[in-house]
Protein backbone atom coordinates (compact mmCIF):
# COMPACT_ATOMS: atom_id res chain seq x y z
CA UNK A 1 0.00 0.00 0.00
CA UNK A 2 1.65 3.41 -1.23
CA UNK A 3 2.43 5.59 1.82
CA UNK A 4 -0.03 8.66 2.48
CA UNK A 5 0.95 11.75 2.49
CA UNK A 6 2.87 14.11 5.10
CA UNK A 7 -0.21 15.47 6.39
CA UNK A 8 -1.78 11.71 6.85
CA UNK A 9 1.26 10.59 8.85
CA UNK A 10 0.69 13.05 11.41
CA UNK A 11 -2.45 10.87 11.57
CA UNK A 12 -0.72 8.15 13.60
CA UNK A 13 1.39 10.17 16.51
CA UNK A 14 0.97 9.19 19.73
CA UNK A 15 0.46 5.60 18.74
CA UNK A 16 2.28 2.98 20.54
CA UNK A 17 4.01 1.74 17.75
CA UNK A 18 6.97 -0.18 19.64
CA UNK A 19 5.82 -3.25 18.45
CA UNK A 20 5.55 -2.47 15.01
CA UNK A 21 2.89 -2.18 12.48
CA UNK A 22 1.94 -6.18 13.00
CA UNK A 23 0.85 -5.09 16.78
CA UNK A 24 -0.79 -1.89 15.88
CA UNK A 25 -2.79 -4.04 13.56
CA UNK A 26 -3.75 -7.06 15.91
CA UNK A 27 -4.93 -4.21 18.42
CA UNK A 28 -6.66 -2.17 15.96
CA UNK A 29 -8.27 -5.64 14.47
CA UNK A 30 -9.28 -6.35 17.83
CA UNK A 31 -10.95 -2.84 18.36
CA UNK A 32 -13.76 -3.06 15.65
CA UNK A 33 -13.76 -6.81 16.24
CA UNK A 34 -15.08 -6.43 19.89
CA UNK A 35 -17.21 -3.14 19.19
CA UNK A 36 -18.86 -4.60 16.00
CA UNK A 37 -19.94 -7.35 17.51
CA UNK A 38 -21.48 -5.65 20.78
CA UNK A 39 -22.47 -2.98 18.92
CA UNK A 40 -24.46 -5.08 15.99
CA UNK A 41 -25.68 -7.23 18.23
CA UNK A 42 -27.72 -4.43 20.44
CA UNK A 43 -28.89 -2.99 16.67
CA UNK A 44 -30.39 -6.61 15.63
CA UNK A 45 -31.95 -7.02 19.42
CA UNK A 46 -33.24 -3.95 19.48
CA UNK A 47 -34.84 -3.25 16.20
CA UNK A 48 -35.61 -6.91 16.14
CA UNK A 49 -38.16 -6.31 19.18
CA UNK A 50 -40.28 -3.76 16.93
CA UNK A 51 -40.32 -5.82 14.12
CA UNK A 52 -41.76 -8.53 16.32
CA UNK A 53 -44.38 -6.43 17.81
CA UNK A 54 -45.70 -5.95 14.59
CA UNK A 55 -44.15 -2.04 13.36
CA UNK A 56 -43.23 -1.76 9.56
CA UNK A 57 -39.74 -3.19 8.61
CA UNK A 58 -38.62 -0.40 6.57
CA UNK A 59 -39.96 2.06 8.97
CA UNK A 60 -37.90 0.85 11.68
CA UNK A 61 -34.53 0.38 9.97
CA UNK A 62 -34.99 3.77 8.34
CA UNK A 63 -35.29 5.26 11.58
CA UNK A 64 -32.85 7.98 12.58
CA UNK A 65 -31.68 5.94 15.50
CA UNK A 66 -31.88 2.75 13.92
CA UNK A 67 -29.79 4.33 10.72
CA UNK A 68 -27.20 6.00 13.17
CA UNK A 69 -26.79 2.54 14.73
CA UNK A 70 -26.22 0.78 11.79
CA UNK A 71 -23.57 3.30 10.40
CA UNK A 72 -21.90 3.32 13.79
CA UNK A 73 -21.31 -0.36 13.63
CA UNK A 74 -20.68 -0.82 10.47
CA UNK A 75 -17.55 1.67 10.74
CA UNK A 76 -16.34 -0.64 13.53
CA UNK A 77 -16.72 -3.57 11.09
CA UNK A 78 -14.86 -1.37 8.21
CA UNK A 79 -11.92 -1.05 10.98
CA UNK A 80 -11.85 -5.20 11.57
CA UNK A 81 -12.06 -5.67 7.86
CA UNK A 82 -9.19 -2.94 7.06
CA UNK A 83 -6.60 -3.63 9.99
CA UNK A 84 -6.45 -7.67 8.75
CA UNK A 85 -4.35 -6.38 5.89
CA UNK A 86 -0.91 -7.22 5.88
CA UNK A 87 0.16 -4.50 4.02
CA UNK A 88 -1.31 -1.50 6.01
CA UNK A 89 1.50 0.99 6.99
CA UNK A 90 1.77 2.49 10.06
CA UNK A 91 0.61 6.22 8.46
CA UNK A 92 -2.71 4.21 7.11
CA UNK A 93 -3.32 2.40 10.48
CA UNK A 94 -2.74 5.84 12.28
CA UNK A 95 -5.28 7.28 10.34
CA UNK A 96 -7.69 4.15 10.72
CA UNK A 97 -7.48 4.84 14.44
CA UNK A 98 -8.67 8.17 14.18
CA UNK A 99 -11.34 7.88 11.40
CA UNK A 100 -12.63 4.65 12.77
CA UNK A 101 -13.79 6.13 16.07
CA UNK A 102 -14.57 9.31 15.53
CA UNK A 103 -16.75 8.61 12.29
CA UNK A 104 -18.18 5.69 14.09
CA UNK A 105 -19.06 7.67 17.02
CA UNK A 106 -20.56 10.61 14.61
CA UNK A 107 -22.55 8.22 12.94
CA UNK A 108 -24.06 7.47 16.41
CA UNK A 109 -24.95 10.63 17.02
CA UNK A 110 -27.58 10.27 14.39
CA UNK A 111 -29.30 8.20 17.05
CA UNK A 112 -30.46 11.37 19.10
CA UNK A 113 -34.23 12.35 18.98
CA UNK A 114 -34.89 11.95 22.25
CA UNK A 115 -33.53 12.69 26.10
CA UNK A 116 -33.56 8.68 26.38
CA UNK A 117 -31.57 8.24 23.23
CA UNK A 118 -29.00 10.74 23.81
CA UNK A 119 -28.28 8.82 27.49
CA UNK A 120 -28.47 5.40 24.93
CA UNK A 121 -25.71 7.37 22.27
CA UNK A 122 -23.31 8.89 25.24
CA UNK A 123 -23.37 5.48 26.76
CA UNK A 124 -22.32 3.50 23.32
CA UNK A 125 -19.57 6.39 22.46
CA UNK A 126 -17.89 5.93 26.16
CA UNK A 127 -18.04 1.89 25.32
CA UNK A 128 -16.38 2.38 22.38
CA UNK A 129 -13.25 4.96 23.38
CA UNK A 130 -12.57 3.22 26.97
CA UNK A 131 -12.39 0.11 24.41
CA UNK A 132 -9.90 1.94 22.17
CA UNK A 133 -8.03 2.94 25.04
CA UNK A 134 -7.65 -0.09 26.82
CA UNK A 135 -7.04 -2.40 23.29
CA UNK A 136 -5.17 0.38 21.56
CA UNK A 137 -2.19 1.21 23.24
CA UNK A 138 -1.11 5.47 22.66
CA UNK A 139 -0.18 8.51 24.51
CA UNK A 140 -3.08 10.33 26.95
CA UNK A 141 -3.02 12.96 24.65
CA UNK A 142 -3.84 11.01 21.55
CA UNK A 143 -6.43 9.44 23.42
CA UNK A 144 -8.16 12.57 24.97
CA UNK A 145 -7.84 14.35 21.71
CA UNK A 146 -9.79 11.15 19.85
CA UNK A 147 -12.11 10.98 22.33
CA UNK A 148 -13.20 14.39 22.66
CA UNK A 149 -13.81 14.36 19.00
CA UNK A 150 -15.91 11.58 19.36
CA UNK A 151 -18.44 13.24 21.53
CA UNK A 152 -18.85 16.62 19.97
CA UNK A 153 -21.24 15.41 17.42
CA UNK A 154 -23.68 14.19 19.81
CA UNK A 155 -23.32 17.14 22.11
CA UNK A 156 -24.10 19.96 19.31
CA UNK A 157 -26.76 17.70 18.08
CA UNK A 158 -28.60 17.41 21.58
CA UNK A 159 -27.55 21.05 21.92
CA UNK A 160 -29.26 22.28 18.74
CA UNK A 161 -32.55 19.73 19.73
CA UNK A 162 -34.68 20.38 22.71
CA UNK A 163 -36.94 18.08 23.99
CA UNK A 164 -38.58 18.21 27.44
CA UNK A 165 -36.80 16.29 29.82
CA UNK A 166 -39.00 13.80 32.21
CA UNK A 167 -36.41 14.86 35.06
CA UNK A 168 -38.03 18.53 35.83
CA UNK A 169 -41.21 18.53 33.84
CA UNK A 170 -42.09 21.05 36.05
CA UNK A 171 -39.50 23.40 35.24
CA UNK A 172 -39.45 25.88 32.51
CA UNK A 173 -38.67 25.08 28.49
CA UNK A 174 -35.33 27.48 29.04
CA UNK A 175 -34.24 25.87 32.18
CA UNK A 176 -35.04 22.00 30.96
CA UNK A 177 -32.35 23.29 27.81
CA UNK A 178 -30.09 24.25 29.99
CA UNK A 179 -30.23 20.87 32.67
CA UNK A 180 -30.39 18.65 29.30
CA UNK A 181 -26.90 20.69 28.43
CA UNK A 182 -25.26 20.81 31.24
CA UNK A 183 -26.12 17.09 31.87
CA UNK A 184 -24.81 16.19 28.42
CA UNK A 185 -21.41 17.82 28.73
CA UNK A 186 -21.06 16.28 31.90
CA UNK A 187 -20.93 12.98 30.16
CA UNK A 188 -18.51 14.27 27.99
CA UNK A 189 -16.03 14.98 30.60
CA UNK A 190 -16.87 12.05 32.00
CA UNK A 191 -16.04 9.78 29.35
CA UNK A 192 -12.52 11.54 28.10
CA UNK A 193 -11.09 11.74 31.53
CA UNK A 194 -12.02 8.34 31.63
CA UNK A 195 -10.84 6.93 28.70
CA UNK A 196 -7.39 9.38 29.11
CA UNK A 197 -6.49 7.62 32.30
CA UNK A 198 -6.95 4.33 31.06
CA UNK A 199 -4.66 5.29 28.23
CA UNK A 200 -2.59 6.37 30.39
CA UNK A 201 -2.46 3.39 32.62
CA UNK A 202 -2.29 0.90 29.63
CA UNK A 203 0.46 3.17 26.97
CA UNK A 204 2.46 3.61 31.08
CA UNK A 205 2.62 -0.20 31.75
CA UNK A 206 3.77 -0.47 27.92
CA UNK A 207 6.36 1.81 28.33
CA UNK A 208 7.98 -0.41 31.61
CA UNK A 209 7.81 -3.69 29.86
CA UNK A 210 9.62 -2.19 27.22
CA UNK A 211 12.58 -0.26 29.17
CA UNK A 212 12.95 -3.80 31.13
CA UNK A 213 13.20 -5.63 27.58
CA UNK A 214 15.69 -3.50 25.95
CA UNK A 215 19.54 -4.28 25.52
CA UNK A 216 21.17 -1.06 23.79
CA UNK A 217 19.31 -0.33 20.90
CA UNK A 218 17.33 -3.91 20.50
CA UNK A 219 13.96 -4.92 22.19
CA UNK A 220 13.48 -8.55 23.51
CA UNK A 221 10.83 -10.03 21.94
CA UNK A 222 10.81 -14.01 22.56
CA UNK A 223 13.57 -16.67 24.31
CA UNK A 224 14.47 -18.86 21.07
CA UNK A 225 16.70 -21.24 23.25
CA UNK A 226 19.00 -21.25 25.60
CA UNK A 227 22.38 -23.22 27.05
CA UNK A 228 25.12 -23.28 29.48
CA UNK A 229 26.74 -20.12 28.10
CA UNK A 230 23.64 -18.72 27.96
CA UNK A 231 20.41 -17.68 25.76
CA UNK A 232 19.12 -16.49 22.39
CA UNK A 233 16.42 -14.57 22.09
CA UNK A 234 14.59 -13.16 18.94
CA UNK A 235 14.63 -9.43 19.49
CA UNK A 236 13.84 -5.99 16.86
CA UNK A 237 16.51 -3.36 16.54
CA UNK A 238 14.83 0.21 17.31
CA UNK A 239 15.97 2.01 15.16
CA UNK A 240 16.35 0.29 11.74
CA UNK A 241 12.71 -1.96 12.70
CA UNK A 242 13.94 -4.95 11.55
CA UNK A 243 14.20 -8.87 13.36
CA UNK A 244 17.76 -10.11 14.85
CA UNK A 245 18.86 -12.58 17.29
CA UNK A 246 20.54 -11.56 20.41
Amino acid sequence: MPEPSAQSSLLRRGLDTSGGAAFVRERLRLLGKTVFLLSFSFYLALTGTFIVTGAPVLAVVLSPPALGHFLGSSMMGLLWLLARRPSTSLPWLGALDAFSVTLGCGFLSGMVVDESQTMQTLLAIMVTVLTRAILVPSTPGRTALLTAAAFVPTFLVSLILHHPTTLVPEASPAFQKVFLTLNTFLWVVLGTTLATISSRVTYGLRQQVREATDIGQYTLEEKIGGGGMGEVWRARHRLLIRAAAV
